[in-house]
C-alpha cells in the first residue's frame, strides 16, 4: 500500500507539471521547467482536487495493443464463418530483459458506439524467465570462444586481461545481441586486444539457445490449451476450424527470432489448430503526428508499445476479467414438443 501511495503522488505531481506546461513545450527552457517542478514538489497534494482515478481503467497490455488491434478489426467486421462470432482473441506478449509476460484478451464489439470492449482471460496471464537476460547468458561463452578465449578459465589470457574483457563484454552485450540477430553476423572487439566474429547460425545450433526457444514455445502452447471451454474445444476439434489469435509483440526482446516465431507460427494444441496472426503495423494516430515526432515514435513503438499505447488519443473500455471466453452456443435444430390442437 505504501508503494501505491508513493506512485499515486508522483503521478499526480507529474500531471500537474504536464497541465502547467502543456502550451510551452516548443519554447520551454531549463529555468522555467525547474521552477515549475520545484513548485510542484512543495505542494500538499492532500489539498488538491482528485484528478486521478482510484482504480486503473486500462491494463498495460491493452494500452499497448488497442490502437493497432482496433484498426486490424475494421477490416474484419464482416468476416464470415468465424466460430467465435465477432468476439476475437488478442494475445499481447511483452518480452523484456528479465521476463516475458503473456496476456490474452477477448474483444467484443460495442454496437452503440462502434467501438470495442476488452476482457482479460485470467488463465492466460503468466510470466516466463525466458527473456533477454537468458539469451545473454547463452551468448557470453559463445562470444568469448569466438575471440579465442576459454569462457571458463580465460586461457590463453592472463587473469587481469580476462577480467577486463568480461567487463567490456558486459557493457557491450545488448548491442552485440541486437546486431547479431538483425544482421546475421557481428564483429567483436574488446579491450585489451580481443577480436572475433560471431554468426547467428552458430548461436541457433547451440543446445542452450534451442532449449530457450522450445521452453517459450511450450509455455505459449500451455496458455492456448487453458483458455477455451472444453465443450467448445470439442466442437473445434470436430469441425477442424482454425482459431485466429492476433498477436502483438512489445518489449526490448520482442525482436529475438524465437519470440517472433511464436507470434507467427501456427500451433496445434490438443487437436485444435491456432492460427497466429501477428500485428505489425503502426497505429494510424502515430502517422498523424508531426513528421519528426512520428519518425521517433515509429522507431521506438515496437519496444515501447506499452508506455506509448497509454498515450493514445482514445483508450478502450475494459470489462471485468473472465475465467474463460464467451463462445457461441452449439448449432442444431430447435423444435417444439407436440401439442394437441383439437379434440382429445
Amino acid at each position: 500500500m505504501w508503494a501505491e501511495e508513493i506512485l499515486s503522488q508522483a503521478i499526480l505531481r507529474a500531471q500537474i507539471v504536464a497541465d502547467t506546461l502543456h502550451e510551452e513545450w516548443d519554447s520551454l527552457d531549463t529555468v522555467r521547467a525547474k521552477s515549475v517542478i520545484d513548485a510542484v514538489c512543495e505542494l500538499e497534494t492532500a489539498k488538491l482536487p482528485l484528478v486521478l482515478a482510484k482504480e486503473a481503467s486500462v491494463r498495460e497490455p491493452i494500452a499497448a495493443g488497442v490502437s493497432l488491434f482496433d484498426e486490424e478489426l475494421e477490416e474484419l467486421e464482416n468476416d464470415g464463418g468465424n466460430m467465435a462470432g465477432n468476439r476475437r482473441f488478442l494475445m499481447v506478449i511483452d518480452a523484456g530483459a528479465g521476463t516475458t509476460d503473456f496476456a490474452m484478451f477477448q474483444v467484443f464489439p460495442e454496437f452503440e458506439t462502434s467501438g470495442r470492449r476488452y476482457a482479460l482471460l485470467s488463465p492466460s496471464v503468466c510470466m516466463s524467465r525466458i527473456a533477454g537476460n537468458a539469451v545473454d547468458e547463452v551468448l557470453r561463452p559463445l562470444i568469448l570462444r569466438a575471440c579465442g578465449i576459454d569462457p571458463g578459465t580465460g586461457e590463453p589470457r592472463s587473469d587481469e586481461d580476462f577480467a577486463l574483457i568480461k567487463v567490456d563484454l558486459a557493457a557491450q552485450i545488448r548491442g552485440i545481441k541486437e546486431r547479431l540477430f538483425r544482421d546475421g553476423t557481428c564483429r567483436l572487439e574488446f579491450n585489451p586486444n580481443a577480436r572475433g566474429t560471431l554468426d547467428r547460425e552458430d548461436v541457433e545450433v547451440e543446445a542452450a539457445y534451442a532449449g530457450l526457444a522450445c521452453e517459450l514455445k511450450s509455455q505459449m502452447q500451455t496458455i492456448l490449451g487453458l483458455f477455451l471451454p472444453e465443450e467448445f474445444a470439442d466442437r473445434l476439434r470436430w469441425s477442424g476450424y482454425r482459431v485466429p489469435v492476433y498477436v502483438l509483440l512489445t518489449g526490448g526482446s520482442s525482436r529475438l527470432p524465437f519470440v517472433e516465431a511464436i507470434a507467427e507460427s501456427n500451433m496445434t494444441v490438443d487437436g485444435i489448430l491456432f492460427e497466429m496472426r501477428r500485428i505489425r503495423s503502426l497505429p494510424a494516430w502515430v502517422n498523424e503526428l508531426p513528421k519528426d515526432l512520428a519518425d521517433l515514435m515509429g522507431q521506438t513503438f515496437p519496444q515501447s508499445a506499452v508506455s506509448i499505447g497509454g498515450a493514445a488519443p482514445e483508450l478502450p473500455r475494459e470489462l471485468a476479467a473472465r475465467p474463460e471466453p464467451i463462445v457461441p452456443p452449439p448449432g442444431g435444430r430447435r423444435t417444439l414438443e407436440r401439442y394437441a390442437t383439437k379434440g382429445k
